[in-house]
């Protein structure tokens, strides 16, 4: 199994699009917010991650629906290993939307990634994520 960064690069690059989710929140800006909500997803394996995730990507990433959804994402996220870093190239918020273009490096999984995400009860979280480049 892997962990939840190559569950999203690989269930991401066989959907095509698909969404995430993840929280922001404290004093910072809505864009260091999304930074962080993208960072944590590509870099933890802590299974609480999951709970940053839409539950309509986290059923679309493991085609289960529901608790068992939820279960196989934290599964994912304790097994294989986490990516080493992101680098963003761009992050545009446009009220409670951003998007964000991104490389994921190093772990299990690498790739170039595009993201959009949406400001849910005040916490960011990725809506949608599409691997455009595998490196």
């Amino acid at each position: 199994m892997r962990k939840l960064a190559l569950f999203l690069l690989v269930g991401a690059a066989a959907l095509g699009t698909v969404g995430i989710a993840g929280c922001g929140g404290g004093g910072s800006s809505d864009e260091d917010d999304v930074k962080d909500v993208v960072t944590t997803a590509f870099t933890s394996d802590d299974p609480e991650i999951c709970d940053s995730l839409t539950q309509s990507l986290v059923e679309e990433l493991s085609g289960e629906t529901g608790d068992k959804a939820v279960e196989t994402c934290r599964e994912q996220a304790q097994q294989g290993e986490p990516s080493d870093d992101v680098e963003f190239s761009d992050v545009n918020v446009n009220g409670d939307k951003a998007d964000a273009s991104f490389d994921v490096s190093g772990g299990s999984g690498a790739g170039h990634v595009e993201a959009q995400l949406i400001k849910e009860d005040g916490d960011w979280k990725l809506d949608e994520v599409k691997v455009t480049e595998a490196k």
